[in-house]
């Protein structure tokens, strides 16, 4: 293993390590998230038996998960600008690569999704759309699917040539996208793909956004003050309003919020790390793959302690603490083991 520029080589493989810096925080963030959003009066996450309301609780989520999926498209947009341009394999063959990704990305996310139905749901002909899709949680994968393949069609365009006005056309097509039917996500890939398209830019021009925006530390403090008054904002929008806002304006400002948190929250989480490797210098890339399947196997186990044991009714709205340790802790065992053997590398390897 040597470090060249940020870039650890090990076994073959590359690990920016402000890149695998941010993977563990957005995996945390994610499962805290999902842990609380019972509070949240979501139609995925049912208020269990024996759990109430709670205020406090309720803005958990929404803050925990604020910009952590948008700041995953932007790593994988990240990556893939430095794959294409340092390795040259994404555009090569723009039909090698997207079978690659299919391969890589939806096979695992069909395969789990059969198995997250089997263990919550009973299987039927409709079954079959919700498994393309992805079911629960893994609708995350085939969306990143679709933001590789709009990536390396529109190289020429959008990847290697940013404007404002590009950037302005994909904030557009992020948010009309809303408002299209979401058939195995290909409508999330487009309102996701401004993320992938930011991480991009960001490695490509990576000195252009430090010399502008994040060569000081006290211009990170001040990124990170703005994201938690927005994530206020947010939960104000989605919780607190006394109605008083129209309703058609009060969709607009969730909109713009949640877009500008993923954008000012991408950029700065990315830039926070990158200045963090370099006053400490001796940290180690952890592999991605572990975190990885963090995120597949993590709903499994709280979907079934949370709806199949009676951990809530004996613990009351306590129960979330012992089941997010022990959803953690399972999860983790279960990648452990996972990576073990051949299969498991090539799903979650």
């Amino acid at each position: 293993m040597f470090l060249v520029n940020n870039l650890y080589i090990m076994s073959s493989k590359f690990y920016f390590t402000e890149i695998s810096l941010i993977r563990p925080i957005l995996i945390f963030s994610i499962i805290i998230g999902h842990a609380f959003a019972i509070f949240t009066d979501s139609a995925w996450w049912p208020l269990p038996l024996g759990m109430h309301t709670n205020d406090v609780l309720r803005c958990v989520n929404p803050i925990m998960i604020s910009f952590a999926l948008q700041t995953f498209v932007f790593v994988s947009g990240f990556l893939f600008a430095y794959k294409s341009d340092a390795l040259s394999t994404c555009n090569s063959n723009v039909i090698r690569f997207i079978l690659s990704k299919f391969k890589r990305i939806y096979i695992p996310s069909i395969i789990f999704s059969f198995l997250y139905i089997l263990s919550f749901d009973s299987f039927s002909i409709a079954s079959i759309y919700d498994i393309l899709n992805g079911a629960g949680h893994l609708w995350f994968l085939p969306m990143l699917f679709w933001c590789y393949t709009f990536g390396v069609i529109s190289i020429p365009f959008f990847i290697f040539r940013p404007t404002l006005v590009k950037l302005i056309l994909l904030g557009i097509i992020s948010i009309l996208s809303l408002y299209l039917p979401d058939y195995f996500r290909i409508a999330s890939g487009l309102h996701y793909f401004i993320y992938f398209v930011l991480g991009a830019w960001v490695f490509k021009f990576k000195e252009v956004f430090q010399r502008f925006t994040f060569d000081k530390s006290h211009t990170m403090i001040a990124g990170w003050v703005f994201i938690l008054l927005l994530c206020l904002i947010k939960c104000y929008l989605a919780y607190f309003y006394d109605g008083s806002i129209p309703l058609r304006l009060l969709s607009f400002l969730k909109i713009l919020t949640n877009s500008v948190l993923g954008v000012i929250g991408s950029i700065t989480i990315y830039f926070s790390s990158d200045y963090i490797i370099k006053k400490f210098p001796n940290i180690k890339p952890v592999r991605g793959d572990i975190w990885y399947g963090m995120y597949i196997y993590h709903q499994f186990c709280m979907v079934y302690l949370y709806y199949h044991t009676s951990l809530p009714e004996y613990f009351g709205n306590n129960a979330v603490f012992p089941i997010l340790l022990t959803t953690l802790i399972v999860s983790f065992v279960l990648v452990f083991f996972t990576l073990k053997t051949k299969w498991g590398r090539w799903l979650i390897g």
